[in-house]
């Protein structure tokens, strides 16, 4: 024990020193490996197959499986770092398979590893011969095709055969004999996607396999040609919110589009794009908004790109004039159906806890006479039912705070129409003003404040508050007398008197500030729960 202590001891200053040295440690592990594993090949025909060869450290060598070497065989690569694998024709009618063997040369711990090598059936002995064809298989243009040329070799010269397509192909597909061979034509093909049959060759003795004689036809190749559906567009509003769409069916070439304008028009307000996917194409065609009190028109063309005789297509573009009146009254209007409501309804914004400089609390008022009523659907949408008169009112009153009760009461007093920003701020309020009536898409939840003849469910006119005053008197809790004296953007006046008691209101409260100036919402919940005023 102490003298192999002390040989330790003695080698130590060596090992030492061998470290310090700053040499790396060499890496003298060996490994080897190949890629792939599997190499499938066809009865006849094959070229050779590259397997690469990985070695680390070692030197290698390969052998292929004693029953296989009949047929299978394997050689270095050029680049010395590869196996190239080859087969010969399998003549029998049996699959076979055969190993090459990669093996490490002095590195008995690592294992040989085996490439597999299958190879598929061939066609085994025919006692009565055989029947080749060349070529194995045809392709014809869509149209106008030649006729094409098969040769049948037969092995056995008393072996006869026949030739004929298959039943699925028989209408397009014709085969005729031509000495030691065939001769195959096709009708045009009348549509546009390809088509393909065989050609079967039957052997004149049971023990001979038949050959077949693959035949593909391309489509038929439709000219260029250009449509649009539809080629005419309804008017477009005014407002230009609408946006239409056209379907461009393009055959065999690309298209673009052009804006025309009539003479003096300063042009621009048509938007004519295309939409290009490789399952649809479109045209979208938008107007912008017509500020004027003249309807005008233009046309959007839709022509073919590097194609000759494909008349363009022109969708005319025509669009109304801006409405100079908003109001369909026909003439003043006297309220005669209100003096007992049917539904008085209010929303108000009363001034938050947090808010000391609003100048006004804004209110919506909505009511209607008894012959009218309102429902909603599942999804909260409103409507109306019945007949008579509706007034909608957005105003503004003295500036009132928000109370824990919540329990509010519109001043009394008189309230003139004043014309609003569509966007309120704060500073431009002014209490007991009535927001005017402007440009609505829903008469439903109106822009300011709306006078409307409702009939049968429906808005059968309207006229936006644009003028005049409304004078409101307080008779009870919740409990109003309006008098109108209103005017339309047509000078209709609109007048009349309303009475009822509130029937559902609902507020707006914000305990932290969302910001300044921040706009009332112009259309809150058009049906609030209830919470007060009940």
């Amino acid at each position: 024990m102490k003298k192999i202590y002390s040989l330790w001891m003695m080698l130590l200053p060596l090992a030492v020193a061998a470290v310090s040295c700053g040499k790396e440690p060499v890496d003298t592990a060996a490994s080897l490996s190949v890629q792939p594993t599997l190499l499938e090949f066809a009865a006849t025909g094959n070229g050779s197959q590259s397997v690469a060869v990985t070695a680390t450290n070692t030197e290698w060598t390969h052998e292929v499986s004693g029953a296989a070497q009949e047929w299978l065989s394997a050689s270095l690569g050029e680049d010395g770092k590869s196996l190239l694998i080859s087969v010969t024709d399998n003549p029998t009618a049996e699959k076979r398979s055969g190993t090459v063997s990669v093996k490490a040369v002095d590195h008995i711990e690592i294992k040989p590893i085996g490439i597999t090598v299958q190879q598929e059936a061939g066609e085994g002995v025919q006692p009565g011969g055989s029947i080749t064809v060349s070529p194995e298989s045809l392709t014809f243009a869509g149209e106008g095709a030649e006729a094409q040329r098969v040769a049948v070799t037969v092995s056995n010269p008393e072996l006869t055969w026949t030739a004929a397509p298959e039943d699925a192909a028989k209408e397009w597909i014709t085969v005729t004999a031509d000495g030691d061979g065939i001769s195959v034509s096709v009708s045009d093909n009348p549509e546009t996607d390809q088509r393909s049959g065989n050609i079967i060759i039957t052997p004149g003795l049971d023990d001979v396999r038949p050959r077949a004689v693959r035949v593909v036809q391309e489509g038929k190749i439709l000219p260029p040609s250009l449509d649009a559906d539809p080629k005419e567009v309804p008017v477009f509003a005014y407002d230009g919110s609408v946006e239409r769409i056209i379907t461009v069916t393009a055959v065999n070439c690309d298209w673009a589009v052009r804006v025309d304008y009539t003479e003096g028009d300063a042009g621009g307000w048509v938007k004519a794009q295309t939409i290009k996917t490789e399952a649809h194409s479109a045209l979208s065609i938008s107007v912008g908004r017509n500020e004027t009190l003249e309807a005008r028109s233009a046309s959007v063309t839709v022509y073919a790109l590097g194609v000759e005789n494909i008349p363009d297509i022109v969708i005319p573009v025509s669009q109304e004039a801006c409405k100079e009146f908003f109001s369909t009254l026909t003439g003043p209007v006297a309220i005669s159906d209100m003096e007992s409501l049917g539904a008085l309804q209010y929303h108000i914004s009363p001034s938050q806890t947090w808010d000391t400089t609003n100048p006004g609390t804004y209110w919506i008022m909505d009511m209607w006479s008894s012959g009218v009523s309102q429902e909603s659907d599942l999804f909260g949408n409103q409507s109306f039912l019945g007949s008579g008169t509706r007034i909608y009112l957005k105003l503004f009153s003295e500036n009132i705070p928000f109370n824990d009760d919540q329990e509010f009461t519109l001043p009394a007093g008189e309230y003139r129409v004043k014309q609003y920003d569509a966007i309120i701020n704060k500073a431009d309020i002014v209490p007991y003003t009535v927001e005017a009536g402007r440009e609505t898409k829903d008469l439903t939840y109106p822009s300011g404040s709306w006078y409307m003849k409702v009939d049968d469910g429906g808005f059968a006119e309207a006229g936006p508050l644009t003028g005049g005053s409304m004078t409101v008197a307080v008779d009870g809790p919740d409990t109003y007398t309006f008098t109108f004296d209103f005017v339309d953007d047509r000078g209709n006046a609109i007048t009349g008197t309303a009475k009822g008691t509130v029937t559902k209101a609902s507020c707006n409260f914000f305990p932290e500030e969302p910001g300044e100036d921040v706009e009332p919402d112009p259309d809150p919940d058009p049906d609030p729960d209830p919470g007060f005023g009940q």
